[in-house]
Formats: C-alpha cells, sequence, structure tokens
C-alpha cells in the first residue's frame, strides 16, 4: 500500500519527523482556525464572523452525525504510541470515527478561505499542506478510515460552501 511505503520511508529519517507529523496532524484544526481567522480579519471581517460561527456550529454537527453513524473507528485506534496519543479522548460520539472532524474542520476552513481569496498565496498552500498532513495523520495512527475522512472532507467542503452562500449573499 502506497502509505507503508511512506512510512517506511519516514520512519527512515527517524522519530523526530514522525513525531512532527504526528503533532501538526492532530493539531491541525486549530492551526487552520488561526490561519484563516488572521487572513479574514485584515480582509474581510463580517465573513470571519460567518467562518467562526459555523466553527462552532460544525462541532455540535459533526458530534450529532457520529451519533447518528455510530461508525467505529479503525482496529487498533486506541493502542498506538504516538506522541499525540495523550491528548485523544474519544466520548460522547468521538469514540465513533465517522465522519472525521479533523478532515472536516481542516477541508471547511481550506475550503472558505479558497472561496473567500481565491489567489493561491502563502496561506492557501499552507493551507493545502496542513490538510494533506492531518489527512495523513489521521489515517496513518488508525483515527479513521479512509471512507470516515472522505466523509469528514465532504462534510468540510459542503458547511464551507453553504456558510460563504449565506455569508455573502448577507454580505
Amino acid at each position: 500500500m502506497a502509505f507503508d511505503l511512506v512510512i517506511d520511508y519516514i520512519e527512515f529519517f527517524g522519530s523526530p519527523i514522525v513525531t512532527m507529523i504526528d503533532y501538526l496532524g492532530f493539531f491541525a484544526p486549530q492551526m487552520m482556525v488561526i490561519v484563516v481567522t488572521m487572513v479574514l480579519w485584515a480582509r474581510i471581517k463580517l465573513l470571519m464572523f460567518y467562518y467562526l460561527f459555523c466553527v462552532l456550529d460544525w462541532q455540535w454537527l459533526n458530534a450529532q452525525l457520529k451519533m447518528h453513524f455510530k461508525q467505529p473507528r479503525p482496529v487498533g485506534y486506541n493502542s498506538d504510541n504516538s506522541p499525540t496519543a495523550q491528548y485523544e479522548t474519544f466520548s460522547r460520539g468521538h469514540n465513533y470515527g465517522m465522519p472525521s472532524g479533523h478532515a472536516a474542520i481542516t477541508v471547511y476552513s481550506l475550503t472558505f478561505l479558497l472561496l473567500c481569496a481565491p489567489v493561491l498565496t502563502p496561506y492557501s498552500i499552507a493551507g493545502m499542506v496542513i490538510v494533506a498532513i492531518t489527512l495523513f495523520q489521521r489515517f496513518t495512527n488508525k483515527r479513521h478510515t479512509a471512507e470516515q475522512l472522505a466523509a469528514g472532507a465532504a462534510e468540510g467542503f459542503l458547511l464551507a460552501n453553504i456558510a460563504y452562500w449565506v455569508a455573502s449573499s448577507v454580505y
């Protein structure tokens, strides 16, 4: 499998790279919220408030979807020794994996940013890298299956388009 080759390659270079990828993937939602808020604060404050409002709504929506689907996380999700395993708490629906919250919020943030500023900037390129690292980290650490990540990404993409459509119709 392609991911196994990438993991072997990364592990060849040692644990610091694996640790860095793990932390970047785990804390990606927070990083994306900060980056998008900074960009929107400097440009369009009204859109920033819509963005942040939907981030808060998204947390409720994602928990409801997890409780609806009740699809378990992959086998072995709680048995790894990744650096961020200590931060993983699975309660109130979070022990379910469908859809991936990390995928949803990072894709939501990137999509909203690209809708607000459709030109490639260092921020949007950084966002693309963060999304890729997040998906990689969540899959390789057995937090989600590929289907759960795809569902989360679709959720984030759809929510960003709806949020931007509502915000731009008011703006």
